[in-house]
């Protein structure tokens, strides 16, 4: 069964600290799992202060990431078409261009 522990104000180190310092280390170390914001600084200190813990993550920030990552490899490959198509003079297709190429022996 999950519950919540604890709650802190701000979004500092220091505030994190002091949740581990609330708990104690004994308590620390006996941590199964720590669900938190993907901030790399509480990363941080989860890994100093309770290594054992897995750390769990909201589903928002996690889709946050994902679609973060998948926009930025949209945005390389229409980066890199268009420099191809500015090489080979095929011109500006516009934003909202589909490409697609056919297999040898296929038509599109």
């Amino acid at each position: 069964m999950w519950r919540l522990l604890w709650i802190g104000e701000g979004r500092t180190q220091q505030t994190l600290r002091g949740f581990f310092k609330w708990l104690g280390p004994r308590r620390s170390v006996s941590l199964k799992e720590v669900c938190m914001d993907m901030w790399r600084p509480y990363l941080n200190v989860v890994r100093d202060q309770a290594p054992q813990a897995v750390m769990a993550f909201d589903r928002f920030h996690l889709v946050r990431h994902l679609n973060h990552a998948v926009d930025a490899a949209r945005r390389s490959l229409v980066r890199r078409r268009r420099q191809k198509d500015a090489k080979d003079g095929a011109g500006d297709a516009g934003p909202g261009a589909v490409f697609s190429r056919a297999a040898p022996g296929e038509t599109t």
